[in-house]
């Protein structure tokens, strides 16, 4: 089964690029995306058997054979006893992935969001591999991360990231449609930011608000594809959150919304000393709109999203409209 999904990605990703760099006409596409297509509903039958794990399981399957790797697993920890590290799935050695849940069990403190962890070879143990963890997911009862084995210099650390993001789309549509699970990615913000804010709001201190908004974010990469994309995205987030104060908080409302927190002096006012940030990826300028606004109590909390979805509207329409 592994076999048979990784060829299709593979086979999806060549009719893709061939269509996108115009080597084959509309016809020859249409006609390819059916056989793709039929090639997916039998895989899709096959899975309904068993379940999403065996999906997750081809795409470590595919790590191993593109990313150098003897063993791509995914792990769940719970956040009551730090310790207790179970596999969701992996592909490779059941010795491997024995060592990779214990070197999971004796890091967990150590996991940094958008950081891989490498753990290198024991000089007292004849383990020659790397072991590197990503963060994937962090829900109410459990952190997931990604982990793999290798001892290869060809080994991209870039790649294993980029796998580690796509898990995190795949695994939350996956827990949000799950009736076992809860997991809502707006709303975790939400509560974060809620938090933060009731934290730096005092009689003193107000919080400045800023969205930026990248409404032409996709149309400018779409070609490069997902992976630029996913670049282009950290880069942004990265850019904002330099520029602003350590103890600012900057999140990822989407792949085109950045907001970022800051607390200032009620006695400065709204001042914005700032030189307007420039974004450019690859020498590629890329173009936004930012809101500002403040916020001064704890009442006004509740209208920060109300806020930015209006000035979303705004964009859109042209026209405020609620």
């Amino acid at each position: 089964m592994s076999k048979e999904i990784n060829n299709l990605i593979v086979t999806t990703g060549k009719t893709l690029k061939e269509f996108a760099e115009g080597t084959i006409s509309h016809e020859s596409a249409a006609e390819e995306y059916k056989k793709l297509s039929e090639k997916y509903q039998k895989i899709e039958e096959k899975q309904k058997k068993t379940g999403g794990q065996n999906q997750i399981q081809g795409l470590c399957y595919y790590n191993n054979i593109e990313n150098f790797s003897l063993l791509t697993g995914v792990y769940s920890i719970e956040k009551k006893e730090r310790k207790t590290v179970s596999s969701v799935t992996y592909y490779g050695d059941s010795d491997l992935n024995a060592r990779t849940l214990k070197a999971i069990s004796n890091n967990s403190e150590h996991f940094f969001e958008n950081k891989t962890l490498q753990i290198s070879p024991d000089s007292d143990e004849e383990f020659p591999y790397n072991i590197y963890i990503y963060p994937v997911l962090d829900e109410k009862l459990n952190e997931i991360v990604i982990a793999c084995v290798s001892s290869s210099a060809f080994f991209s650390e870039d790649k294993f990231m980029f796998l580690g993001k796509l898990l995190k789309n795949i695994l939350s549509i996956i827990i949000f449609k799950s009736d076992s699970l809860e997991f809502n990615y707006f709303e975790d913000i939400s509560k974060e930011a809620d938090q933060y804010l009731k934290n730096n709001i005092d009689n003193e201190h107000s919080i400045k608000v800023t969205l930026f908004v990248f409404n032409m974010l996709e149309k400018i990469f779409n070609h490069m594809g997902i992976t630029s994309l996913l670049e282009v995205s950290d880069y942004i987030f990265n850019t904002i959150k330099d520029n602003f104060k350590h103890n600012a908080k900057c999140f990822t409302l989407s792949i085109r919304d950045y907001i970022i927190l800051e607390k200032i002096n009620k006695n400065d006012g709204f001042k914005d000393n700032k030189k307007k940030l420039e974004f450019r990826y690859k020498n590629i300028n890329i173009p936004y709109h930012t809101i500002k606004l403040t916020i001064d109590s704890n009442e006004s909390v509740y209208n920060l999203w109300d806020k930015i979805l209006t000035f979303e509207d705004y964009l859109a329409t042209g026209d405020i409209a609620k």
